[in-house]
Order: structure tokens, then C-alpha cells, then sequence
């Protein structure tokens, strides 16, 4: 009865995969629907519950998504390879060391905590990999980019007033119950939210200054104003660099822009603080920004993680630990903790070693190096600033890998020259030779 009852499951798991494989091959928007959906629900729900057991293993949305990312993957390869060229294979070779630490981690771990572990880094590594194979058409740009940009970005902002109405404006410092027995912050959006948030609003700001529709700016806005209120420092420290990056890689028009909006906020806050409007946010918001307390900790943490790193040997330092060996270590005197190390770049290390990270630095730096080559795509290049700087004090989420997939796509295209489709057109025309043909917008 339990081979049949197997059989079964596996039959049903084939067939759904295959579905995934198909709908997603055909029509990518869902997959920007599936982040849509997995972003607005992180609050209450930050880990859905699990679809089916099989065996004393949960099978969850996720892996099934992850699966059928990874068969699509595995079709568009070579199209991979020829596009991004020697990044390509710095990004597989992070992927073949997360499968040796996977394979290292089944024969000495648990096998259910070794899985866990590793569902961690593959979904953002598949999600992101899977954006990146696509060949990002106008209107798939259109679709996956800038309407999710400014639908999900609403649902955001209709989510923080919620929590608002429910919890007030929170803290960085008090938590309170889901719903679902875990303890959650006060403030009205998760860190991943606000980035998410953060990075509509760039989306929006970016496709404003091409086509000059009015609700794009009013969304990214009020988009930034609910990032600010939503408390969450590491992201505003995003934001920040992102200005910064923008800026040094800009020209003309593009810092005109920036220092005219940079004035505007500035007196904008101004304002506010000096007529003393909604003191008690204001008193909630220097606080948040003066509290160093985590930081601190987690440098502690981070610490203590590379002496164990250390400790384990020379192999551990080059090509981490197994997966599987969990995260425990102590976060200040008689604070022992097991969750993850708040650091993405670490907690790569941890499994991947120094061999893995390096790639991976390596990568970042052949991308980046790229996109500020591209004067049209500094939108690109903010997206992956954003995300590179938020994984200093987070993970990767793997719903931002979408638009970190597309930016990076997208600016090596613009660079190369290569007409795949990267470039998003926003129903701009001009007259050539009596035609009526489609530009791009900058």
C-alpha cells in the first residue's frame, strides 16, 4: 500500500511539475505573479505551509516552482552562456558548489535540516538564474517590470496601512503574534517588503523620467514614503547608496534629476520636522535610526561564525561545510542563537567557503563593471546596488531575484548590443524614412 501511495505521489508531483515547466514557458508573467502573491502575504506568512508530506519530507510551492525554474534553466543554457559569457560560468560554478555542499551535507547531516538549508540558496539562486535566461521582449518587459512595479508596489503600500490600522507605526524593537505562533515585527513591512517596495519605487521613478506619466511619479512617491515610515534601517541604507551609485555612474540629466529630487525630500523633511508634524512617528523614526543595538550584535555573531569557520579547518575555509551544519553560534554573553546569520555574503561563505563567495564577487564585479558602461541602463545598475547592499545585513529573498534577473539581463544586452528584446519600450515613436517606428526610451 505505500509503494502504491508513492507511486501515486510521485505521479501527481510529475504531472504538476510538467504543468509548471509548460504554463511558465509559455507565459513567464506567472512567475511575477507567484513573487506578487509570496511578497504580499511575508508578514503574515513568511513560510506557507507545506503542499505535502512524503515520507517525513515536506514538499512545498516553492520547490515545485524551484523544479520547474531549473528544467527551463537547463533548456535555455547555452542561450545562457553565449549571453553572459565568462559571468556565466562564474554563476554556475556557485551553483556546483552549493550542490557538492548539498551532496556532503546528505551523507554526514540530517537529511530534513540539510534539505531546509539548502532550500535557503536555491531558490534565490534558481529564481534569479531563471530571470536572467529570459529574453526580456518589450512586452514581456512591460508585464513582469513595470506593471508589477507599480501594481505590487500599491499592494505594499495597501498592506503597511493595514499593519498600521492594526499594530500603529511599531518599532524596531517590540513584535507581535502573526497569526500563525511566530513572533513578528511591529513595523508595518518585513525587511524584504521594503526592498521590495524600494525597488517599485526606483522601477517607477526610472520609467517617469522616460515617458513623463504622472501616475509613475506619484507612485514611487508615496512608494518612498512608506519605505521611510516602515522603519526597516538596512533598507533605508539601500536607498542611500543607491542615490549615491546613481549619481557617480550618471551623467547630465540623470544627476540633475537626483539633486533636484535630493532637494526636494530635503526640504520636504525639513518641513515636517520643523513644524513639528506627527511628532510621535518622527520621535519613532530618529529612534530606529540612532538604534545600533542589533548591528551590533549581529557583528558579534558574524564574529563568532568565521572563528568556527576557522576552527573546522582549512577545508571548511576554502569550501565551507556541509549542508546541514546549522548556524548556532553565540550572540553576545549567554545568547546562544541558531538562525540564520543575517549576512548573505556569510552565510554563502559558510557553505560554499572562500572559493564560492570569491565567484561570487567575481561576478558581482564583472556585472557591475558592465553595467556602468550603459548610460541607459542605470536603472540596472541601481537594482543591483539595492539588493548587493541589502544582503550585507540580510539574506537574498528569492522574489527580488526576478528584478535583479532582469536588470542584470537587461544591462548586458544594452551594453553588447545585442537586439534580444532586453530593452523595455515604452510606447515612444518617431518617423523613420516615412514609417512609423517604435523607440526606446532611455
Amino acid at each position: 500500500m505505500n509503494i502504491l501511495w508513492y507511486s501515486l505521489i510521485a505521479l501527481a508531483a510529475f504531472v504538476m511539475l510538467g504543468l509548471f515547466v509548460s504554463v511558465l514557458s509559455r507565459w513567464p508573467v506567472v512567475g511575477a505573479v507567484a513573487v506578487a502573491v509570496n511578497v504580499l502575504i511575508a508578514w503574515e506568512v513568511p513560510y506557507p505551509a507545506a503542499l505535502v508530506n512524503v515520507g517525513g519530507t515536506s514538499i512545498y510551492f516553492l520547490d515545485i516552482l524551484s523544479a520547474a525554474f531549473f528544467a527551463l534553466v537547463l533548456a535555455r543554457a547555452s542561450a545562457f552562456v553565449s549571453k553572459f559569457g565568462f559571468a556565466a560560468w562564474l554563476w554556475i560554478g556557485i551553483g556546483a558548489l552549493l550542490a557538492a555542499s548539498l551532496i556532503r551535507g546528505l551523507a554526514e547531516n540530517d537529511f530534513g535540516t540539510t534539505l531546509n538549508e539548502f532550500r535557503s540558496y536555491v531558490y534565490p539562486y534558481l529564481a534569479m538564474t531563471w530571470a536572467m535566461t529570459l529574453t526580456w521582449s518589450a512586452q514581456l518587459g512591460r508585464d513582469m517590470v513595470i506593471r508589477l512595479g507599480m501594481w505590487l508596489g500599491w499592494g505594499l503600500t495597501i498592506v503597511a496601512g493595514y499593519h498600521v490600522a492594526r499594530t500603529g507605526f511599531g518599532s524596531t524593537s517590540t513584535f507581535v503574534d502573526a497569526g500563525t505562533g511566530l513572533e513578528q515585527t511591529t513595523r508595518p513591512l518585513v525587511s524584504g517588503q521594503a526592498l521590495m517596495l524600494l525597488l517599485c519605487a526606483l522601477i517607477c521613478l526610472w520609467f517617469w523620467r522616460a515617458d513623463k506619466r504622472r501616475s509613475m511619479l506619484v507612485s514611487g512617491v508615496i512608494f518612498l514614503v512608506v519605505v521611510v515610515v516602515s522603519q526597516q534601517r538596512t533598507v533605508w541604507g539601500v536607498g542611500l547608496a543607491v542615490i549615491v551609485v546613481a549619481f557617480i555612474a550618471g551623467r547630465g540629466r540623470t544627476r540633475g534629476t537626483i539633486l533636484i529630487f535630493g532637494v526636494v525630500v530635503a526640504w520636504a523633511g525639513a518641513v515636517v520636522v520643523l513644524s513639528n508634524m506627527a511628532p510621535d512617528l518622527l520621535k519613532q523614526l530618529f529612534d530606529a535610526a540612532l538604534d545600533s543595538g542589533t548591528y551590533d550584535a549581529r557583528i558579534r555573531s558574524w564574529t563568532n561564525l568565521i572563528q568556527q569557520s576557522i576552527d573546522n579547518g582549512l577545508g571548511a575555509v576554502i569550501f565551507g561545510s556541509p549542508m546541514g551544519g546549522g548556524f548556532g553560534r553565540f550572540e553576545g554573553p549567554g545568547r546562544w542563537v541558531t538562525f540564520a546569520p543575517h549576512n548573505w555574503y556569510l552565510t554563502l561563505y559558510l557553505r560554499v567557503g572562500a572559493v564560492g563567495l570569491g565567484l561570487l564577487l567575481l561576478f558581482l564585479a564583472a556585472v557591475s563593471s558592465r553595467l556602468f558602461r550603459s548610460q541607459s541602463r542605470i536603472i540596472s545598475l541601481a537594482v543591483l546596488c539595492a539588493v548587493v547592499v541589502y544582503g550585507w545585513s540580510y539574506s537574498w529573498p528569492w522574489f527580488v531575484c526576478l528584478f535583479l534577473g532582469w536588470a542584470i539581463s537587461s544591462g548586458y544586452a544594452a551594453v553588447g548590443g545585442r537586439a534580444d528584446g532586453s530593452e523595455i519600450n515604452h510606447g515612444h515613436r518617431t518617423q523613420d524614412r516615412g514609417r512609423l517606428v517604435e523607440r526606446n526610451a532611455p
